[in-house]
């Protein structure tokens, strides 16, 4: 089993993540609260048309041009994560929504729904319901979630 990561992101060489020993999901924090829960990535896509698999594994080829990415299907969402979850992709019968986790308020369109959390981060929600929704700008929203999902907005000061 790991131990969690240091609370100082500024190290060069991060801790293990902490592994949950009954699930074996990853956290940066050990002993996070979760719901364990098991889901096969087919599960997710049940009530999807075929379309729909296709296109979040088109998606998935995206993401992984950004880099290695930890796969988390679970009960509502499939969950991406580098050292932290970035990015939630919720299957429908006929779209993905997929939800961006950013330090700062986006404005686009495509956003149909915006959720400020805590400590400045934010939910950006978009309706992906074909490949040529996929264009540079996706692609650039996938990026700045994923680094954010390794942690490279945070401080480097001691």
């Amino acid at each position: 089993m790991g131990r969690a990561i240091g609370s100082r992101w500024n190290m060069t060489e991060p801790e293990p993540l902490w592994q949950c020993p009954r699930c074996g999901h990853l956290f940066v924090t050990k002993n996070r609260w979760h719901s364990c829960t098991k889901v096969e990535l087919d599960e997710s896509f049940a009530r999807s048309s075929p379309e729909m698999r296709s296109l979040f594994d088109r998606l998935l080829e995206k993401v992984q041009e950004c880099g290695p990415v930890i796969v988390i299907p679970q009960k509502t969402r499939i969950a991406m994560q580098v050292l932290v979850r970035f990015m939630n992709v919720m299957p429908r019968k006929d779209h993905l929504v997929v939800e961006f986790w950013f330090t700062e308020e986006q404005h686009d369109p495509r956003f149909f729904k915006v959720e400020k959390y805590a400590n400045r981060t934010y939910g950006h929600f978009v309706r992906l319901e074909n490949e040529t929704d996929l264009d540079e700008e996706f692609k650039g929203w996938i990026c700045t979630s994923y680094r954010i999902g390794e942690r490279k907005h945070m401080s480097t000061a001691p």
